[in-house]
């Protein structure tokens, strides 16, 4: 993990643009916590689609710690959930990681 977030800084100090790498690195420095379980809850949407279109804006705040992560080869497998009542079943989900974990998913 610490490779990742070394090689996401070394990029960011080239951009030159404090308050982006600010940004970024505190929301990469919560990748640490992977290593004791490297499930990444990315959250609700309507469709997978709408959530990868998403995901891979700059402007989504979850963007700077996969873009760590995959820049330093991490390859994902996306999970997804269709459920007829969206805000309960997220809940729920939260809920149970939470109780496994004793805090909610590292990037939420």
């Amino acid at each position: 993990m610490e490779e990742a977030i070394d090689n996401v800084k070394k990029l960011l100090s080239k951009f030159n643009w404090l308050k982006f790498e600010e940004y970024a690195l505190a929301k990469i420095s919560k990748l640490r916590k992977l290593s004791d379980c490297p499930i990444l809850y990315i959250g609700a949407a309507y469709s997978l689609k709408q959530k990868y279109s998403l995901l891979y804006r700059a402007r989504h705040p979850i963007f700077p710690a996969l873009a760590s992560l995959l820049i330093s080869g991490w390859r994902f497998e996306i999970g997804w959930l269709f459920s007829p009542n969206p805000s309960v079943t997220e809940s729920l989900i939260k809920r149970q990681y939470f109780e496994i974990h004793g805090e909610f998913p590292v990037l939420v």
